[in-house]
């Protein structure tokens, strides 16, 4: 009985050590890692080892004089494979403008870069493009 409560006790206190943690950015909204529904939309996630799938939507809000516009992606599916204890960060090369939303859309630039500042490209796509990947 001790031995199992010092097992439990030992995983449960190393399983955080070995999670690796990406922070988005602002406007992103995680929506499910591995097709599981995240519950409070939070900005640090937490992965267990070996590759996930992270979905997530981005919204910006442009101001022009009058009415803002809030401009809001499709869902991407991003694959990842993070190290375990480490930190990362999720970068998005977000249009400054409105004007330059749809290009965003077409091809959104992601990059996720480590706590040694390396950065590693990573491939956003809709469900929509994955199915006609698969078929």
């Amino acid at each position: 009985m001790q031995k199992a409560l010092l097992a439990a006790t030992l995983l449960a206190l190393t399983s955080p050590l070995s999670a690796a943690t990406l922070t988005l950015p602002e406007g992103a909204t995680p929506l499910a890692i591995n097709g599981l529904p995240i519950k409070d939309a939070e900005q640090t996630l937490t992965f267990a080892e070996g590759k996930q799938v992270l979905s997530l939507r981005y919204e910006q809000s442009f101001r022009p004089l009058f009415t803002p516009n809030l401009y809001s992606t499709p869902t991407w599916l991003v694959k990842l494979s993070l190290e375990p204890g480490q930190s990362y960060q999720l970068e998005l090369d977000a249009p400054e403008q409105a004007k330059q939303w749809q290009a965003f859309m077409q091809a959104p630039g992601m990059v996720v870069v480590d706590s040694e500042g390396n950065r590693q490209p990573v491939e956003p796509k809709t469900v929509e493009q994955w199915l006609v990947e698969l078929l």
